[in-house]
Order: structure tokens, then C-alpha cells, then sequence
């Protein structure tokens, strides 16, 4: 969440925003609180932004089964990402989907669900998705990884 203000004070990365319905969560919902707040200020009067009340944590304990959320969220401590499985089983609930993975290796496409060792976008720094047979390959390649946004911008500009 640090590098959020600085993110949303750039008027480029603004506009990605402008005109659109923008839906936050996080795990348990404070960052989430925060951040639409500067996306608010940051955007007209009128701007939609949502947010999950309670994070993604309090809604996969109300639907332990997934409800419809897919795949898993990154959290900041060892674990390194959590599935509505995974909560659920805490929650002691026997009837529940496997997760989904739904993210992919930004070098390889392989399906990959783990932010690890670091991997940023090397121009907004936004964290992406390496998988570790690409993480021992390519540590040389860090500089020309880019995230979804920063790609769609570019194609755009082309």
C-alpha cells in the first residue's frame, strides 16, 4: 500500500481509471478504505469506486464455499497467498470448491498464483506474477517485465 499515493498522484495512471467502475478489496478491507479514498480525491465528482466492506478475508468467511470469487489472494506474511479453501477449512466447512488458479507467469503464460522474490513491473513497479522455473531462468529479464496496465498502455500508444 505505500506506493499507492505516489501511483494515484500521477495523472497517467489516473486516467487508466476515468469512466470506469473501479471495485477495490484487499484482505481484511483497511487498505482497500484508504485507497479508494485517494482514488475518490484523485478522480471527478461522480467517479464509481467500490469497495469490498471487511476485504475479501470477512467475504470468503461469509461464503466459505467461494461464493464468486476465484482463485486466491496474495497476503503480505510467509504464506504468500490464501484460497477461500484454505479459510474455509479454518472455518471448519466440508463442502468446498478447489481454488482456481486463474493468474499466469508473465514470462512463460504457465498458470501461477504466487507473488515471490519481488518481480515488479520496471515501469510502474507493480508486483507480477513469476513462476519459480522462470524466476531460476530469467533473474536478467527483470528489467523488461511489465504488468497487464502497463502493457495495454503501450499497445495503445503503438
Amino acid at each position: 500500500y505505500s506506493e499507492t499515493p505516489a501511483f494515484l498522484a500521477q495523472e497517467e495512471n489516473l486516467a487508466r481509471f476515468r469512466g470506469k467502475k473501479v471495485l477495490m478489496y484487499c484482505t481484511g478491507g483497511v487498505r482497500c478504505e484508504r485507497a479508494s479514498a485517494l482514488l475518490k480525491k484523485g478522480l471527478d465528482e461522480g467517479a464509481e469506486v467500490y469497495q469490498l466492506s471487511g476485504g475479501i478475508q470477512r467475504y470468503l468467511e461469509a461464503y466459505p464455499d467461494g461464493g464468486f470469487f476465484q482463485g486466491s489472494m496474495h497476503v503480505f506474511d510467509r504464506r504468500g497467498r490464501v484460497t477461500g479453501q484454505e479459510i474455509a477449512a479454518s472455518a471448519s466447512v466440508s463442502d468446498v470448491k478447489p481454488a482456481v488458479v486463474i493468474g499466469q507467469c508473465s514470462l512463460c503464460a504457465e498458470p501461477w498464483d504466487r507473488y515471490q522474490g519481488r518481480w515488479s513491473c520496471s515501469h510502474c513497479s507493480l508486483l507480477v506474477l513469476v513462476c519459480e522455473r522462470c524466476q531460476g531462468r530469467n533473474s536478467r529479464r527483470r528489467h523488461e517485465l511489465f504488468c497487464e496496465l502497463c502493457c495495454q498502455q503501450q499497445q495503445q500508444q503503438q
